[in-house]
């Protein structure tokens, strides 16, 4: 009798300790895997943030408004997030269409995750889902977003993948792109290259009304 309960024991010691070796050993390779894919977002992250500045600043930025408005100074911007039929369209975060979500903030929506993905060198590739933040901030305190116009945006981006459903957000981007007028305006005269007229139209600053009507 003693020696079945010390071999029961033993049985039990062994199988605890083996339990305790798998969970650290799925722990490492757990870690191995986020870290693998924090490489692969970082990049992809970094891509999507140099995408969203090269964007226009505002909807009142975009080379049609700034061709048939002129340059707007910080009065002229409108709210944050996509508007009416924007809201619905099937944006893509990493292509510039300035027909489709035309300016940065149109990807802001707290509620929405833009899928992405890395190709790996196998042909592979790893899915991953984006959540864009846009606030308006002032240039002095940029980690506090406010309620009215300003000419910065702080851009927050966040990144998850499906591959790890346990884990949250796990890395996050953040950036403060200015309003940059000379921007503005040689956007306008490179999209309206054809358009009489184009550059002296796009390099006036916009006043109280529209200036000239577009052509076409």
């Amino acid at each position: 009798m003693p020696q079945t309960l010390l071999g029961l024991l033993a049985l039990a010691i062994l199988t605890q300790l083996t339990f305790s070796q798998q969970q650290v050993t799925m722990k490492s390779y757990q870690n191995q895997l986020r870290d693998e894919f924090s490489v692969a977002a970082s990049g992809m992250l970094m891509e999507a943030m140099e995408l969203l500045a090269a964007r226009p600043f505002d909807s009142a930025t975009t080379p049609g408004e700034v061709l048939s408005h002129g340059f707007p100074d910080s009065t002229r911007f409108g709210s944050l997030g996509p508007s009416g039929a924007e809201a619905s369209r099937a944006c893509d975060l990493f292509e510039i269409d300035l027909a489709m979500c035309n300016d940065l903030d149109d990807f802001s929506r707290e509620d929405y995750w833009w899928p992405a993905e890395v190709e790996l060198s196998n042909g592979h590739t790893l899915p991953f889902e984006v959540q864009v933040n846009v606030d308006y901030v002032l240039g002095g305190a940029p980690d506090t977003p406010v309620s009215f116009e300003t000419t910065n945006k702080r851009v927050v981006l966040l990144v998850r993948t499906p591959l790890l459903p346990n884990e949250g957000p796990f890395i996050h981007l953040e950036r403060v792109i200015a309003y940059d007028p000379s921007k503005a305006v040689a956007d306008c005269i490179d999209v309206n290259a054809s358009v009489v007229d184009a550059v002296a139209r796009c390099s006036t600053a916009r006043s109280g009304g529209p200036l000239l009507p577009l052509p076409f």
